[in-house]
């Protein structure tokens, strides 16, 4: 028996550094369009890896053909990496699709103007200014285009229409004149560079050469020749963002709002810092302070949903979406709730089997079987059912169970759960209820209370404090059973490592002491630790495919103190199944 006991151990620790390692190994084959494109951009702007980012887009255009901000992304990195061709040709599909796509016409306008191809930038600024004619975003590109081609004439008559058109945007007309007189001072005296110059230099050292530092510096130089520049603050921002310096982008776009506190720029730049550093409840912030500056226009409508979505809730980010069906015309915010819709099916059907083997205490192993199946309701959240058949102790039973779990709204969301059996092996009845709430610093708090009727009531009362730590959730739960005599405890110390966004996509590391009221295999033993000892460890691997399909792998170890310094292993290994529609 100690060398089967040295035997399955070893095994044990073996199936934890394999799945542990599959983690690395396959974490992004079955990930969403949507992370697919978050991984991207850490890859090219944190990374500097812009191959690997261009292969992440690659993919997660085969999974969704006609998402174009994941083509528009990947026309970006393309131009970062100096393939102009590949670039224009990922814009210009975006254009033969939506052809009045505004970031694609952007991004054809940028590739030509960054690489001093500025009658193409000309014309892709007239492109622009066809569809969005009282926009003055174009008329200014269009306009610095013209300067740096050094069309002396053209240059003038277009700062003359912008200061005639838009004469009631001071802004505006202040950006164009200084634009001007710019490049006026370079025709005059051609050794010295104008900020556009310098702004061109930056982004060929940040974007080309990876060369943060050097970029910055050029920007300030830039800033400081032309301080009112908007655009320059603009870039300023971004580089600071992509060289994980948040709080220093965040001071350049703030300068910005000083002077126009609603800009549709500088808010997004915020949004972006806060998005990309993991601060969540800075960014949804930014997202609702948008959206109430600029409630037509979706790009924080999107933005707000990600924030959702990136806390691990989905069906909050599509409710939230659905019910705002007037930005739904817009084809990104459509295509990005379709990807949600398409990863998050409402409903599952599942199927699970435990084996449970002793190595002294009883001489017959145990069987579960479990057949489930959830869906998610408006009102009550997720809400499962589940019908659980046992063979132990030479008896066979069934229980069956509901749980579900509603939000509450500024708070969080609960856990409400029943069970009832009429057989011997189960508990009679099973009742349950906690409060989860979200706290600051992206932690997470837990109180409630759990009810098992056997031959007798008990009460057990529960605690837990989580924390999420990028892709990762870290969480210590505790139960306590006041008794007459004594008191029992539970412990149960866990690290849930998300391979994507998706919330059952994941591996589950666990350790702790003592029985949970929540674990059905062990739950009859509830009340026979009070002053016995029992220790745990358990890793479950949960895989999603394609999206529908859900597989599970579940290992367990139990150590326990069945009579008094009396001791023996229980080994629990668990397959599970379940399907989404």
């Amino acid at each position: 028996m100690q060398i089967l006991l040295k035997v399955t151990k070893n095994i044990f620790l073996l199936s934890l550094f394999i799945l542990i390692n599959a983690k690395i190994s396959i974490a992004q084959e079955e990930l969403s369009s949507d992370s697919l494109m978050v991984l991207a951009k850490k890859e090219a702007y944190t990374n500097n890896n812009y191959p690997r980012a261009v292969e992440l887009l690659k993919k997660a255009l085969i999974k969704s053909p006609t998402y174009t901000d994941i083509r528009v992304l990947l026309g970006r990195i393309y131009t970062f990496s100096d393939q102009i061709d590949s670039a224009k040709n990922a814009f210009d599909l975006v254009l033969k699709q939506e052809p009045n796509n505004i970031d694609a016409i952007n991004g054809l306008y940028d590739v030509s103007y960054w690489n001093n191809l500025y009658p193409q930038a000309v014309k892709a600024a007239d492109v622009g200014i066809q569809f969005y004619p009282d926009s003055s975003s174009f008329y200014i590109k269009k306009l610095k285009a013209l300067l740096l081609n050094d069309d002396i004439s053209e240059s003038r008559k277009l700062n003359n229409l912008i200061r005639e058109k838009f004469k009631t945007e001071l802004a505006v007309v202040q950006n164009a004149e200084l634009a001007y007189q710019e490049r006026k001072k370079i025709w005059d005296n051609p050794v010295s560079l104008s900020s556009d110059s310098l702004m061109i230099l930056a982004k060929k050292e940040g974007y080309g050469n990876n060369n943060y530092p050097k970029a910055i510096a050029l920007m300030k130089q830039a800033i400081k020749q032309s301080p009112d520049y908007k655009d320059l603050r603009i870039l300023l921002g971004r580089l600071y963002t992509f060289s994980d310096k948040t709080d220093s982008a965040k001071n350049e776009y703030q300068k910005i709002l000083l002077k126009q506190y609603d800009d549709i720029d500088a808010l997004n730049g915020i949004y972006d810092a806060d998005y990309w550093a993991d601060r969540y409840d800075l960014a949804i912030k930014t997202a609702e302070l948008g959206i109430n500056y600029h409630p037509d226009t979706a790009l924080f409508y999107i933005g707000k949903a990600k924030v959702i979505n990136a806390q691990f809730k989905p069906f909050d980010a599509i409710d939230f979406l659905e019910s705002n069906s007037k930005i739904l015309k817009d084809s990104t915010a459509k295509a990005y709730l379709d990807d949600l819709k398409l990863t998050h099916l409402r409903n599952r059907i599942g199927i699970s089997y435990e084996y449970v083997d002793f190595d002294k205490r009883f001489d017959e192993p145990w069987n579960f079987v479990t057949l489930s199946y959830g869906y998610r309701s408006k009102k009550l959240g997720r809400v499962n059912t589940r019908f659980y058949y046992a063979d132990r102790f030479g008896s066979k039973g069934l229980q069956g169970e509901i749980e579900a779990y509603p939000t509450l709204k500024n708070v969080g969301y609960q856990y409400i759960g029943f069970a009832v059996s009429e057989s011997p092996i189960f508990p009679r009845f099973r009742a349950g209820y906690s409060l989860f709430a979200s706290l600051p610093k992206s932690f997470e708090g837990e109180i409630g209370f759990r009810y098992l009727r056997f031959s007798e009531n008990t009460f057990l009362f529960t605690g837990a404090i989580g924390k999420y730590v990028g892709n990762n959730f870290y969480n210590i739960r505790s139960f306590v059973s006041p008794g007459e005599t004594a008191w029992s405890y539970s412990f149960t110390a866990s690290a849930r490592l998300f391979f994507s966004d998706d919330m059952d996509d994941f591996l589950n590391i666990a350790a702790g002491t003592g029985v949970s009221p929540d674990d059905p295999v062990r739950v009859l033993f509830i009340n026979s630790f009070a002053d016995l000892r029992s220790y745990k460890a358990a890793i479950s691997y949960n895989r999603v495919l394609k999206r529908k399909h859900m597989l599970g792998l579940d290992i367990s170890w139990v150590n326990e103190e069945y009579a008094t310094d009396t001791w023996g292993n229980q080994y629990t290994f668990g397959i599970s199944y379940s399907r989404r529609f």
